[in-house]
């Protein structure tokens, strides 16, 4: 809308065909000039807001370290969601809200937080340390590793863009050792090498964009949580015990209000969306 304006504003009669071609490097000129106004004003909002981003999070960091009781700690854990968002997030501000939550005694939203601090930082030790923290708090054990994650055990190490960058360079190593293989022994032995790692790597991808993006994986929050037998009050329990603050577990499907999950070790249940935090992948 604003380079229609300023179009219209240098338009001149097609029949002065000299002020017609100064009017077109005219126009060139101020549709570049607010293009670099556009961007530098952008760049400067950026600025500005990472800026007040990070006046917040040091805020909030003294808030913590100034925090007493529990009702201090949730202040200082829900503030944290104002940093938070689709494209904002970051291991340090889910972490430091993690901690609140942990020093609040709400060890489900704390263990979600690390599991969602660890997606973006999986060789962060201290996040890994904290969460096992969480877990041994709320009395519960953390939930045992599958064979594949044994066998893929660099998936704890990398994200899934560096997964995705190595996989891309074991390629492009393969791909030219390809061209060389009939020339020389030592390059068809490097290319089956690299070929083979790429496989491996490729295979490891997949399970963690499988864990990342198509498994949902949740945390009770509440103290106590009867599992149902179907999607409603009204069935009978589906476990011997309620489930309690801290449990882990996978969504199966939901329906309406309630989330038909799996517990490792005890079956499948339904639970009121309420008494959980969904969040992604181990």
């Amino acid at each position: 809308m604003i380079l229609q304006i300023l179009d219209s504003s240098f338009f001149v009669s097609p029949a002065h065909g000299r002020v017609r071609s100064s009017t077109g490097t005219h126009r060139l000129i101020m549709r570049t000039l607010v293009v670099a106004v556009l961007f530098a004003s952008s760049g400067a909002i950026a600025m500005a807001t990472d800026e007040a981003r990070q006046t917040e999070f040091q805020l909030l960091e003294r808030k913590f370290q100034q925090a007493q009781t529990q009702s201090d700690f949730i202040e200082v854990a829900t503030a944290y969601e104002s940093l938070k968002g689709p494209a904002t997030s970051s291991a340090s501000v889910l972490f430091n809200q993690a901690n609140a939550w942990l020093k609040a005694e709400e060890f489900g939203r704390a263990i979600a937080g690390y599991r969602q601090a660890i997606k973006l930082q999986p060789a962060d030790t201290g996040i890994r340390s904290n969460l096992k923290l969480a877990f041994r708090k709320a009395n519960h054990a953390m939930p045992q590793s599958r064979i594949l994650d044994y066998a893929f055990f660099w998936n704890h190490w990398f994200t899934r863009s560096t997964l995705a960058m190595l996989i891309t360079l074991l390629v492009v190593a393969a791909a030219v050792l390809f061209v060389f293989n009939r020339s020389s022994p030592l390059c068809r032995t490097g290319f089956r090498i690299l070929a083979a790692l790429a496989v491996v790597l490729i295979a490891s991808f997949v399970l963690k964009v499988k864990d990342e993006n198509f498994t949902v994986h949740g945390v009770v929050i509440a103290d106590s949580s009867d599992a149902k037998k179907g999607p409603a009050a009204s069935y009978e329990s589906a476990y011997s015990n309620a489930l309690t603050d801290g449990q882990e577990l996978t969504v199966i499907d939901q329906q309406q209000d309630w989330l038909h999950v799996e517990v490792s070790g005890i079956g499948s249940g339904w639970l009121p969306k309420s008494d959980v935090v969904l969040y992604s992948s181990f």
